[in-house]
């Protein structure tokens, strides 16, 4: 299932989780690149996409903003999507192992 997301205006459109995955890990590619520093947890529960998109395209650290014109707010709609359905890590007692 695609969640509807408002992209701009009040258009609404599915979103798209496999193109999210290609543009997260382009964009991981690029801080790797850059010398990348430690952000904000992003998954599980990433923040809203409304608080994650002002971030992006406002952001005045370290990391660059990305403007409409570099990414899309389908393409963050997209990343957003691939963030959402990134499972919770099991509890630790569920995991025998760890539990010796």
């Amino acid at each position: 299932l695609r969640p509807a997301v408002r992209d701009g205006g009040a258009a609404w459109r599915a979103q798209d989780i496999p193109v999210g995955i290609r543009m997260a890990r382009r964009l991981n590619a690029g801080a790797r690149q850059g010398g990348g520093i430690a952000g904000p947890k992003l998954a599980p529960n990433p923040m809203a996409l409304e608080a994650m998109s002002a971030f992006l395209r406002h952001t005045n650290g370290r990391m660059p903003p990305y403007p409409e014109a570099i990414m899309s707010n389908a393409d963050l709609a997209d990343i957003h999507a691939y963030l959402q359905s990134i499972p919770k890590s099991p509890d630790y007692k569920s995991i025998p192992l760890l539990n010796r």
